[in-house]
């Protein structure tokens, strides 16, 4: 009897490996506040679950937004328990609230973006998913070209 549990209770645990969401993309930026202390953006994460047969629930993101070197901005939405089901892809919203003094750290930056140049931004970070009692934390790293005048006008 005691082997049975053993094998029972040891496939449950060998059964509930999983593989944590992949972040694709940002879309849907829009610039929804400007004040000169802050600047809230608007935005959404795409992520894609590539378990074939698992739903994982998204319970946390943390980001961090870096321009030219500088951290502008952060998220940090916890308690999000939001569920990808298998082979599929959610969008999650977030707000990014960005400090301009940080952004327009130089004569420079503040030139390119009037301008209409493009800057990148780079968000780390990661997301935290659970499935039954597991965890798994996933880093985000990506790169995104942010051009002011595209986002400013929609």
């Amino acid at each position: 009897m005691k082997r049975i549990l053993l094998l029972w209770l040891a496939s449950n645990i060998m059964a509930c490996h999983y593989t944590a969401p992949e972040f694709r993309r940002i879309e849907n930026i829009n610039v929804n506040q400007i004040s000169p202390n802050k600047i809230i953006v608007n935005a959404t994460a795409r992520f894609h679950n590539p378990n074939k047969s698992r739903i994982i629930k998204i319970s946390s993101i943390q980001l961090d937004a870096i321009a030219n070197n500088r951290t502008i901005g952060s998220v940090s939405n916890k308690n999000l328990q939001k569920p990808i089901y298998r082979d599929s892809d959610i969008l999650l919203p977030f707000d990014l609230e960005v400090n301009p003094t940080n952004l327009l750290s130089n004569l420079n930056n503040i030139i390119d973006m009037m301008s209409g140049k493009s800057f990148i931004l780079d968000l780390n970070g990661f997301v935290e998913t659970k499935m039954f009692l597991f965890k798994k934390r996933a880093k985000i790293k990506h790169q995104e070209s942010i051009n002011l005048n595209n986002i400013i006008k929609k």
